[in-house]
């Protein structure tokens, strides 16, 4: 079998340009981070390789995973779902599991046991925070994984509506 691993989820971006800096994959025992933004662009192609191999190798944990995808496609990146072994988004599952709270991913971390809250780094220490943002959906999905065997109708919905938005 495969281990999951979250996805290329520490994409950190400028919000307001789309202009790539940070991608982190990563779990609970190892999180590899690369400096895009210091790259040159043969690093970017290998990059890319490298990424998109995993992504159809292994199954990926995002935590809002259209974000993610749009912002690696307008960088290059050939992923989409459909190139995906297997494609979880924790921000996706939470609304299944929790329709009435809020989905963020520091919600979601403080729900499901992730790491303590760090979007205050986000400024003053962007690689700890990109790796915190790698980790909790990591952990974030272990514990979904749990809930959704607790309640079935609520996998149901994830799987055949949810997830079925990002196709």
């Amino acid at each position: 079998g495969h281990a999951e691993l979250p996805g290329p989820e520490g994409a950190e971006w400028d919000r307001e340009t789309g202009e790539l800096a940070l991608i982190g994959v990563g779990n609970d025992r190892h999180v590899v981070q690369i400096e895009w933004s210091k790259l040159d662009n043969y690093r970017r192609v290998e990059v890319r390789v490298v990424i998109e191999h995993l992504i159809r190798r292994t199954p990926m944990i995002y935590h809002n995973a259209i974000a993610d995808l749009k912002v690696l496609r307008k960088h290059g990146f050939d992923v989409h779902p459909a190139t995906h072994l297997g494609l979880n988004d924790t921000m996706l599952a939470d609304a299944s599991l929790n329709p009435e709270l809020d989905h963020d991913l520091g919600d979601v971390a403080v729900r499901y046991g992730g790491p303590p809250p760090w979007k205050h780094l986000e400024t003053t220490a962007p690689v700890e925070y990109n790796a915190a943002d790698v980790l909790a959906p990591y952990l974030a999905w272990q514990a979904m994984a749990k809930e959704f065997r607790k309640n079935p109708a609520a996998e149901r919905m994830y799987r055949e509506y949810s997830l079925a938005y990002l196709t």
